[in-house]
């Protein structure tokens, strides 16, 4: 319900068991969004405490059980939720048959790169620099505690690949193969690594970067103990020269020509930016939490542009100079011409 419901005229109150959903956004079914239906992310709930949650006491009722499954079919497959039952993991991919009363819902495992499979990473999996894509599945498993869903192990696979972490043995089946093939898909670790800028700044390269600034050097060693290969010169030098370029990471001293491993650099600044269209009442709660960003991130510096535009017929005059003079009060620039 948007403020601009609210002030709707035709827009009507009525007591919680009189009132029914006919759609949930999937959405608020993430941990955390719907107070009360997830005691703490990191316990899974069921899909039957779904459909009880909205009892028609403390909420509105659904106008149907499909509500609710459709709903948690959509978070599924969007990757808003991870679902589980005894051994079997559903991330981006379950069928409607799959989601009963007894089904696990989860928050969703975080992705999962090629150096997290490699023999460094998970020496478990591997023997005399092989393996199969089964052995690493069932390593990893054991290392997060709960079955990795295949669409995850596939990117793993696929990242681990593309960057030269390891290849496929000869004589493979085709991929990606079924879940049930993957005893079939032999591994075997390459000396061709690859990087790109990205990863000079990526949770690969995290351990260099603990203490602020660091050297070239550093990070390509924690790079190379990450994916547990050497990354030859031209290629991480290559992306080191494209990083800096991006603005991902800043050289403080020193240059990329010669022995650029002892070039001291720093990580660029995070920017992101954000807009939304505001009714009065939201411009009026901007103003309300605009003290409290810098108390809870005090390492970012916020900055606000403000834009308003204006429609209808075209004003005189002086009622352009009137609006132009209340615009005014907030600031100079802040006028339409």
């Amino acid at each position: 319900l948007t403020d601009e419901d609210i002030d709707k005229k035709g827009v009507e109150l009525v007591p919680i068991e009189h009132a029914e959903l006919h759609n949930l956004s999937p959405q608020l079914l993430a941990p955390g969004e719907l107070p009360g239906l997830w005691q703490d992310e990191s316990v899974p709930i069921k899909v039957a405490a779904v459909r009880g949650f909205f009892d028609g006491e403390e909420r509105p009722k659904l106008a149907s059980d499909d509500i609710a499954l459709e709903a948690i079919k959509v978070a599924i497959r969007n990757g808003i939720l991870m679902a589980r039952r005894q051994d079997r993991v559903y991330f981006k991919d379950i069928r409607d048959a799959e989601i009963t009363d007894d089904l696990e819902l989860l928050k969703p495992m975080a992705p999962i790169s090629g150096a997290d499979i490699s023999h460094t990473a998970l020496p478990e999996a591997w023997e005399n620099g092989t393996s199969s894509v089964g052995k690493v599945e069932r390593a990893l498993a054991v290392h997060k505690g709960t079955p990795i869903p295949w669409t995850l192990l596939v990117a793993a696979v696929d990242d681990g690949v593309e960057r030269g972490v390891f290849k496929f043995t000869e004589g493979n089946l085709r991929w990606p193969c079924a879940a049930e093939q993957a005893d079939g898909m032999g591994l075997k670790v390459s000396s061709l690594v690859k990087i790109g800028a990205e990863d000079l700044v990526g949770p690969d390269a995290s351990d260099a970067w603990e203490t602020g600034t660091r050297t070239l050097g550093d990070i390509k060693k924690a790079l190379e103990s990450k994916i547990g290969a050497a990354i030859p010169d031209p290629v991480f030098r290559d992306a080191a020269e494209a990083a800096v370029a991006m603005g991902l990471i800043v050289v403080l001293e020193g240059s990329l020509t010669g022995d650029f491993y002892h070039v001291a650099v720093r990580q660029g600044k995070w920017l992101r930016n954000t807009e939304a269209h505001l009714t009065e009442r939201g411009i009026q709660d901007l103003g309300d939490i605009v003290a409290e960003l810098p108390q809870i991130a005090p390492e970012l510096e916020f900055q606000f542009r403000m834009t308003i535009t204006a429609e209808g017929d075209q004003p005189s005059e002086e009622v352009l100079r009137a609006v132009n003079e209340v615009l005014q009060r907030v600031a100079e620039t802040l006028k339409f011409e």
